[in-house]
């Protein structure tokens, strides 16, 4: 099972949404907010969860995961789809957030997309 977490518990990641912190451009650029895609796994034997960073976002947050929207099949999906939010670091007339498409079984990002 895969989903958005965050490591720091002394963070408010939801700050990075906040009016009163937007006001100048590097309140804008500067939004790390402890943002990672984890996998969790379950083990029902002796109870515990194991969790995994595979992918940590150097600044912005991730959104929640899609990987299979049509919701078929049973099998393990290779491709995780994110919406990298307030990830840039430059601010110009073409800012826009990224769609990345990670790959489960290489662990790492295959693919960035943006409207540029």
């Amino acid at each position: 099972m895969q989903g958005s977490t965050y490591s720091k518990a002394d963070k408010d990641q939801l700050s990075i949404f906040l009016n009163k912190k937007l006001v100048t451009h590097d309140q804008f650029t500067d939004q790390w907010s402890s943002s990672a895609l984890s996998t969790f796994t379950l083990n029902l034997k002796d109870k515990t969860v194991k969790i995994e960073d595979n992918l940590i976002a150097d600044n912005g947050a991730f959104d929640f995961p899609s990987y299979n929207p049509l919701f078929n099949g049973k099998k393990e999906n290779r491709f995780t789809y994110l919406f990298h939010i307030m990830g840039p670091k430059v601010v110009d007339d073409d800012y826009t957030w990224y769609l990345k498409k990670y790959d489960n079984k290489e662990k790492k990002v295959v693919k960035d997309w943006s409207p540029k």
